[in-house]
C-alpha cells in the first residue's frame, strides 16, 4: 500500500487552511487519512497586516509633520539672520 502525505482543503471559499494529513494513495483529497501531522494558513493574517500598516501610516505623518516644522522653523531663522545684518 502507498501512503502519501497531502494537503486537504479545510477552510471555506477565499479563505483557504489545509491541513497537512497522512492518507493512502488510492483515497481522495479530502477523504478518510490516517493521521493528520499538521496545519498549514497561507493567507496572512489580515488584522496584523492592517496594524503594521497603520504604523507606519502613523509615522509617516508623524515625521512628515516634525520635518516640515523643523525646515519651517529652520528657515524662519535663515532670514531673521539675514535681517540682522
Amino acid at each position: 500500500m502507498v501512503v502519501r502525505i497531502r494537503l486537504q482543503r479545510l477552510g471555506v471559499a477565499n479563505n483557504p487552511y489545509y491541513a497537512i494529513a497522512v492518507a493512502y494513495g488510492k483515497r481522495a483529497r479530502d477523504g478518510k487519512f490516517i493521521e493528520r501531522v499538521g496545519s498549514y494558513d497561507p493567507v496572512p493574517h489580515r488584522i496584523i497586516s492592517f496594524f503594521i500598516s497603520f504604523i507606519i501610516l502613523f509615522y509617516f505623518i508623524l515625521f512628515y509633520f516634525l520635518l516640515h516644522e523643523f525646515f519651517f522653523l529652520l528657515s524662519f531663522e535663515f532670514w531673521k539672520k539675514k535681517e540682522e545684518k
